[in-house]
């Protein structure tokens, strides 16, 4: 065994309910030749990222330690309604919201006219993946200057830290929430609750039963230091 196998099974991080979290296999697949992690070395990471996430839970409220500023480096939060790769396109659709498009895409697409209607995408459309792929990407595009427009509201898109959710719609971290809620006028009376109602409904009218998307703190995905090998606390 290499020094560098030794010193990763030593670390308590490479291990979760007894389980090494990446112990490899001699592969069977002849597509896949070397080395694979072993099915308990998989079920121990998802089960790790599990907890992860639940020690890291959303929430509605921050305590002011968790500002960021003034010298504190707290982990990355982002405030806003989580999403999925697939609801913008829905939700495009039934806003019946219209993007120009260039004529190869046209073609493709097989629109007449120089601006598609969402409206318009069909089973035959999302069988194709990569211009499903691309549908998506152009829906959100249009359905995010669409709320931008109904709410008033600034966005950014994120990665919010959950196994239920793909992407969030933030519109400010624990970073810079001062700045953007009084430099946006947000701190006006009734501006931003108007703002909130809007947002709540958008981001839940084409959700399944079951399902609600809120206005919470998530942690960053992308932005912090959290992954299969680091502490769960």
């Amino acid at each position: 065994m290499s020094n560098d196998s030794e010193r990763k099974k030593a670390n308590p991080t490479h291990w979760y309910n007894g389980q090494y979290l990446l112990q490899r296999e001699r592969s069977t697949d002849p597509a896949n030749p070397g080395f694979k992690l072993t099915k308990a070395a998989e079920e121990a990471q998802t089960a790790k990222w599990e907890m992860l996430i639940a020690n890291r839970k959303p929430t509605e409220n921050i305590t002011p330690e968790l500002l960021g500023g003034h010298g504190r480096s707290p982990p990355l939060l982002l405030y806003g309604w989580t999403f999925n790769h697939d609801y913008f396109l829905e939700y495009a659709k039934r806003h019946r919201l219209t993007l120009e498009v260039p004529e190869q895409a046209r073609q493709r697409l097989g629109c007449a006219t120089e601006e598609f209607n969402f409206a318009d995408v069909t089973e035959e459309h999302c069988r194709d993946e990569q211009l499903l792929k691309e549908l998506r990407s152009a829906a959100r595009f249009v359905s995010v200057c669409h709320l931008r427009e109904a709410s008033g509201l600034a966005f950014t898109i994120g990665r919010p830290l959950s196994l239920e959710w793909d992407r969030i719609l933030y519109v400010w971290t624990n970073y810079d929430m001062a700045e953007r809620y009084l430099g946006d006028g947000l701190s006006q009376k009734g501006r931003f609750e108007e703002a909130k109602k809007v947002m709540d409904e958008a981001m839940n009218e084409c959700l399944p039963d079951g399902k609600k998307s809120e206005l919470l703190w998530w942690w960053s995905f992308d932005d912090n230091d959290v992954n299969v090998l680091t502490s769960i606390d």
